[in-house]
This record gives structure tokens, sequence and C-alpha cells, in this order.
């Protein structure tokens, strides 16, 4: 009975397929083809809701709305790649494993996305494939394996018969590239972090203030008496403000100011208030700050250069020597005259705090500033610093090795614009600009004049217009500030005096100090008339370091002198902040390419993948049901049974 079964089957499976190659691979149970419906013709409404759905979800399946799904969620999440990354793009790398996964996980899901589009698409247009033509079985097991078997890529003959299904495959093997190009568009490189704030503790210098400093009354800030640049003798004491004959005029320098001077000038630069970076930046930042303030300065000029040249006029002055004197002429590599001029110690015969012994009136000029010394120097340069030159004159190239300089430096009033860098703890700055205003005292002295003053006092300086001088008695704030001014220059000029004698570089000058030599030859560097500026600009740099000057003011209100007061919420003034970082840096092209590439292809493959389905009607996956409806009908559009009613078939092995 059984074998007349099985030829009657194999009959039917001959009639009903011409093509050797289209064979049933399985075939149904005859005693069991029917299909049994078990559920209840009568039932509840939960019932009718479930059917309902289950014929949705199976029609929803049929339908080519998946791939559209994964195609726009493939590109949903490349966007939202595309965006994640920009976000975090010129910004300080924070949790940066974490940030690193979070855009693994969006490129993996858009690759994932994409890549369900196009299985679902290649599916489609292996089945249209091989429903148009006829196609060997071992090409078929190649067409629909493809997505999943790479050797199967290789099946020429299968590839010509569905060239779009291959390309679909080639495609789902190389997506795994989306999630490794896409990934490493986010990078992490070093840099510094800077951030526009305020700092509490930016000073700056206000020399107005010496015009306020009665050195009788003084000024306390937190019990701390702030100190002047200057001392002061008097007339009469205690004073008598009725008196026109009781004033104050200059004595010297405070010990502050000498002290201060000297410090900046054996460091060769400015000094540094100890923790100033931290207070000023807070810890681990490094800050800057820009301010502005006026104060005094030397200008320098060069006037001559050359053996035999004729040095020129500085303003009204002439230089009080030639090149003659300099070597290789002369005997000195150095030369310096700074105190044609200078205010006289001893002003009057006087007593204690400077009181004169004679009867009042006094002398109009007593403790006059008539004028401000010019520095003169003559020194010598040479080509090589680094090198031992010629020691004197009976050595060979003497003549050639030095070239012989001569430069006038006047005491100026000055605009400067300062920037203050706080790196790593230490304190640098930068003149930004400098505006020169005018001459501190606006006269020109008179060397060896034919008539001396006998003007009751005991200075015999003379200079020219004598209207200019600044008299104590005349106007007390500004016969303070010059008297500041004074006090600066004065030091650094004491610095810079005396000379260099050849042979033998004999150094009898403080410049010895000052770092402005050079050695081994002992000549002052090159460009000095551009160095004298600098190391002027250290001084009163270095007065931020002595917060007691009562000239050191909060930056962000000048008239209020700091003392050694700390800064808070009311003293910030705008600074910027930096430090080192770690940032990201993405790119925007590399990820643009990958995704738009990628969702493009995809989409052509929907494309193809849709026109199968519409084609065909009906979306087709490689179920074993989905294959025995399939293999059971010549057309993909015959064969309406449902999805249900397929799997509740039951099946056997057939025969060929």
């Amino acid at each position: 009975m059984l074998g007349d079964e099985s030829a009657r089957a194999s009959d039917r499976a001959r009639n009903s397929f011409s093509h050797e190659s289209q064979i049933t691979l399985l075939a149904s149970d005859s005693e069991n083809n029917t299909i049994q419906d078990k559920s209840p013709r009568s039932c509840t409404w939960l019932s009718s809701v479930t059917l309902w759905a289950k014929g949705f979800w199976a029609s929803y399946l049929k339908k080519s709305w998946t791939m559209y799904l994964f195609l726009v969620a493939g590109t949903a999440f490349a966007v939202g790649h595309y965006f994640f990354y920009l976000s975090l793009d010129r910004k300080e790398a924070k949790q940066q494993s974490l940030m690193l996964r979070y855009g693994t996980i969006l490129a993996f899901c858009s690759k994932a996305s994409l890549g369900a589009a196009a299985v679902t698409a290649h599916r489609q247009r292996a089945w249209r494939a091989v429903r148009q033509q006829p196609v060997r079985l071992g090409a078929i097991d190649s067409i629909f394996t493809a997505a999943e078997d790479i050797l199967a890529l290789f099946d020429w003959k299968a590839a010509m018969k569905a060239k779009v299904a291959t390309c679909m495959a080639i495609y789902i093997w190389l997506t795994p590239l989306i999630v490794v190009l896409t990934s490493d568009t986010l990078s992490v490189v070093g840099g510094t972090m800077e951030e526009s704030v305020f700092c509490p503790e930016a000073r700056t210098l206000n020399f107005s203030r010496e015009e306020f400093l009665d050195w009788r009354h003084g000024l306390a800030i937190n019990d701390i008496h702030a100190h002047s640049l200057s001392l002061f003798n008097t007339t009469t004491y205690p004073p008598e403000r009725q008196n026109p004959e009781s004033f104050d005029y200059y004595h010297g320098a405070s010990t502050a100011t000498k002290a201060l001077v000297q410090r900046s000038m054996l460091l060769g630069q400015a000094v540094v208030r100890e923790n100033a970076a931290r207070e000023v930046c807070t810890v681990s930042w490094n800050c800057s700050y820009v301010v502005d303030f006026v104060g005094p300065g030397y200008k320098c000029s060069e006037l001559a250069s050359g053996v035999r040249s004729k040095p020129r006029k500085l303003g009204n002055s002439t230089p009080p020597f030639g090149t003659d004197i300099i070597v290789p002429e002369g005997n000195f590599s150095y030369h310096a005259v700074t105190d044609g001029g200078e205010y006289a110690d001893q002003q009057i015969d006087s007593g204690p705090g400077g009181i004169p012994l004679m009867k009042q009136p006094y002398p109009k000029n007593l403790g006059a500033f008539r004028t401000e010394p010019v520095i003169w120097i003559g020194y010598a340069t040479v080509g090589n610093y680094s090198k031992l030159q010629p020691p004197n004159r009976s050595s060979k190239g003497w003549y050639d090795a030095y070239t012989p300089k001569i430069i006038g430096c006047e005491h100026w009033e000055v605009g400067y614009k300062v920037e203050f860098n706080y790196t790593n703890g230490l304190q640098s700055y930068k003149i930004k600009h400098r505006e020169y205003i005018g001459r501190v005292i606006n006269t020109t002295y008179i060397p060896n004049p034919h008539n001396p003053p006998s003007d009751g006092t005991l200075d015999s300086t003379t200079a020219t217009p004598e209207r200019n001088y600044i008299l104590a008695r005349d106007d007390v704030r500004k016969y303070r500030k010059t008297a500041a001014y004074h006090s600066i220059g004065k030091q650094i000029r004491a610095h810079l005096s005396g000379n260099i004698y050849m042979p033998s570089s004999i150094v009898n000058s403080p410049i010895l100090l000052t770092g402005l030599l050079t050695k081994p030859n002992f000549l002052p560097q090159r460009n000095l008339h551009e160095k004298i500026p600098e190391i002027y600009e250290n001084v009163l740099i270095s007065m931020l370091s002595t917060p007691e000057l009562v000239a050191v003011s909060w930056a962000y209100n000048a008239s209020i002198p700091t003392g050694v007061a700390v800064g808070g919420g009311k003293t910030r003034y705008p600074c910027l902040r930096s430090r080192p970082a770690n940032f990201f840096v993405y790119n925007k092209l590399q990820i643009c390419l990958v995704y738009a590439i990628s969702i493009s292809i995809a989409a052509i493959g929907v494309f193809f993948g849709v026109t199968a389905v519409n084609q065909e009607g009906i979306l087709r996956d490689v179920k074993p049901s989905s294959i025995v409806e399939a293999t059971s009908t010549c057309s993909l559009t015959e064969g309406k049974s449902s999805d249900q009613d397929i799997r509740k078939l039951k099946v056997r092995f057939g025969q060929l």
C-alpha cells in the first residue's frame, strides 16, 4: 500500500515540474494535509482581540515596511551619532571611555539597522532571482547563503544570476566597518583649557597714591603701615599750617626702595611675591591679566656708533665725551656719567630732621627738583661675545674687534600696558605698549655754568628753564610724586655709574651686579640702549612683590592701595585662566562620508528589495515554512495560504 502511494506521489511531482532542475524537496503527508481549526466558534471579546492582533502582526510581517523601518532607524542612529560627537567637539575630555562607548553603541545600532534592512532586501532579490530563471541547486544555495557564508560570494555563476543580491551580500559583510570607521572619528588630544573669569588678587601700580601719603600720619592697612618710596625732611616741627615757610622737602630714597632695586638688579629680573601665582590664579590654574598704569621709565637712544663717529645731541643736551675714550682708541670698554645735575643730598645747613639752621624766610629753591640727570654711557661691542677678545693694543685684531658706541637715557613719565602671566607657579610679564608722556622734569642741565647759582642753598645745579623746577612748597602733590620717580631713577643710575678699564677689564662700577655684563670679556650686552629700560621695568614690576608700598593698588580700582590685605569677591578683576587639559577633536568629514556611503547603499538595496516585493506581491523570508510554500508553486504570487496555515502542515522528506 505504501509503495503504491509513493509511486503516485512521484508521478504527480514529475507532472507538476517540466524543468529537471525544479524538483520537490518536501512533500506533504497526504493523510494529514487538512488544517484543523481548533479554535472555538464562539469566543469572547478577548479572544477576538487576540486573533485580530495575530492577524495584524502576520499581515505586518508580510509588508515591506520592515525595510523602511530599519533604514530609517539606521539613519536616525547615524544622525544621533553625528550630533552626539558634535556636542563633544573641542570640549574638555571628561569621562573619555564612557563617551567613546556611547559613540560605539550608536555606531553599532546604526550598523545593525542598516544591515537588517540590507538582509531583508537581499532575501527579496534572492527569491526574485531564483523565480525568474532556472538556477542550479548549488547556485541557489550560494545566492541565499551569501550573507552568511562568505565563500558563497565566490560562486561566479550565482553572482551572475543574482547581481543585486550579491552586491547586497557584500555590503552586509562590510557593515562592521561602520563601527570601526565612525568610532575613530572622535579622538583626544592635549591642549590648554582657557576660560575668562575674575581673579581676586590682581594688582597694579598707582604712583598717584604717593601724592596723598603724609609721613606724619601714615596709612595703615590691616594694622600694617604703608611705605613711601621717599624720605622727607621738614623745615619746622611740629608743622605750622598757617606758615608758608613750614613745608617738607626731599631727603632721599627709602630703605624699601633701595632694597627693592638692589634685589631686582642682583636677580636680573623682576622680584616675585611668594605664592603670588596661587593667590591670583587659584590652585592648579595658570592665568594672565592686563593692566594699564602710569609710572617712570628711561627713554634711551643710540647717539654714536663706530670709531671717530660724532655723537649727536639728545634733545638739547650734548654728550660729555666722545667715542675716542672707548676702545679701541680709548682705554674704557664701559664708561658712564649718571650724576650730572643730581639733587644735592645736603640742601642747606640743617639740624635733626633737616630743619634749617638759618632763620626764615628760607630760600625759594630749597628742596627743588631742578632736573633729572641724563645717563650718558659709552661702551664697546664685539662680533662674538662668547669668544675671548684681544686683551690689549699689542694683540692682533685689537682695532678690528671693538666698535665704540654712545647712548643717552632721559627720565620720562610713561604709560604702560602690561600683561602678567602666571604659569606653573612662575610670574612673567610682557610690556605690550609704552606711551612716553613727558620728561619727569622738563629742564635741560647746564654743566659748569659761568655764573653758579647763589640762591641760598647748597645745591649748585643749574637747569633751564627755571620756571619748570618742581618746588617743595608750591604743588605738594606733584612734588611727592616727582620724589617717588626720582627715588627709583637715582637708585638705578647708581648701579650704572662708573667704568671698566682696559686692559685687564678692571671693573670700577656696580654694573657688575646687574647682569648687564657678558662673560668672558666683561663687556656690556649688545643694544644696551634697549636693556636699560628693561631693567627699569623689572624694578617697577618688583614693586608688586612688596604690597606694603603705597603705590601697589588693586587692579579693579587703582585708587585703593592693597597693603597686605587678601583679595576677595570685591577685588575681582577680569583675567584669562588656563590649565593643561585633554580635548575631544571630531573628524566631521570622515563620519559624514562613512554614513553617507553606508546609508546610500542601504537605500539602494531597499529600493531593489521593495521593487521585488511589488513585482512578486509578497515579502518572503527563508524560514522552512516559507520554503515549503514557495517550492510548492511556480510563482511567488501563488500559494496564498496564511503563514499560520503553512506552519500547521505536517511534512516529511520527499523524493527526487
